[in-house]
């Protein structure tokens, strides 16, 4: 019997009964999972996978806001597209307002007013955009809207008054009016209320996406300054280019006359004319 034992202790997993020996039992640490940080390769063999390299963080850059938050940098084409909307806000703004006022006062529309008009109203243009980047965002966004308010109920009130007397108000010509004798002659005019007030609802509304009026390079402030000079000097080229034509009515005799009246604001446009008669020593 001890001879029995004995042979059962040294197969312990031999089965009498089937005359087979029991499978061995597979140690519980074969049941784990793998650690994550392996893999098989195509020979099945476990190998170590690389770690990942952490995401390289974008870069901050502080544009100097005011309150030391930091922001993410703008991209460069979108800080272009923005200076080029800024600069081109108040050119095509006064040259809106004009046209506006033309078909407002029943006037005729030609290529050679329009393009008088736009060379003498583009430099001012560029002249209210390089005030409305001197100062913070925040500054200039509102110079913006002010300018824009200002220049709107200028052109609004200039309508009103050639509505009552027939010609423009300046500083030769200022006759007596009431404000009624001027909310009288707009009554009735709404399109052409909205037309005017169209550049101040969208500036009010998408205006701070269009037209961010950020700080500019002192660059793109020579750059504006030129373009200013520039088309200036060829305004003033074009009018004195007329000089020996002779023709009873030409630029250079409306441009000198003594007492700019409409004919300035139909060939030159409005701000022309105030500043003619403004200034007539300085033409």
């Amino acid at each position: 019997m001890s001879d029995i034992n004995k042979l059962f202790d040294r197969f312990p997993d031999y089965d009498v009964f089937s005359g087979k020996t029991k499978p061995a039992k597979k140690p519980r640490t074969a049941l784990r999972r793998a650690p994550v940080t392996s893999v098989k390769n195509g020979a099945g063999t476990p190998v170590k996978r690389a770690p990942k390299k952490p995401a390289p963080s974008e870069p901050v850059r502080d544009y100097g806001d005011g309150f030391g938050k930091a922001v993410k940098p703008v991209k460069v084409k979108s800080q272009a597209k923005g200076a080029f909307f800024s600069a081109v806000y108040f050119p095509l703004l006064i040259i809106w307002l004009e046209i506006t006022l033309r078909f407002f006062c029943g006037e005729q529309l030609n290529p050679e007013s329009l393009l008088y008009t736009a060379g003498f109203s583009l430099p001012i243009g560029f002249a209210l955009t390089l005030i409305c980047t001197f100062g913070s965002k925040v500054f200039n966004r509102v110079l913006s809207v002010l300018f824009t308010l200002a220049i709107t109920a200028f052109y609004v009130f200039e309508a009103a008054y050639f509505s009552v007397f027939h010609s423009f108000f300046s500083f030769q010509n200022n006759s007596t009016f009431t404000f009624e004798q001027l909310l009288g002659a707009l009554n009735g005019k709404v399109v052409f209320i909205i037309a005017f007030a169209l550049p101040m609802m969208i500036n009010l509304i998408i205006g701070h996406k269009i037209f961010p009026f950020n700080r500019l390079k002192i660059s793109a402030k020579l750059t504006v300054i030129a373009a200013a000079v520039l088309i200036q000097l060829i305004a003033i080229s074009a009018v004195n280019f007329t000089e020996d034509i002779s023709a009873p009515v030409t630029s250079y005799k409306i441009y000198r006359s003594e007492s700019p009246d409409i004919s300035v604001q139909e060939r030159f446009g409005l701000l022309t004319m105030e500043r003619l008669s403004a200034f007539p020593q300085n033409r």
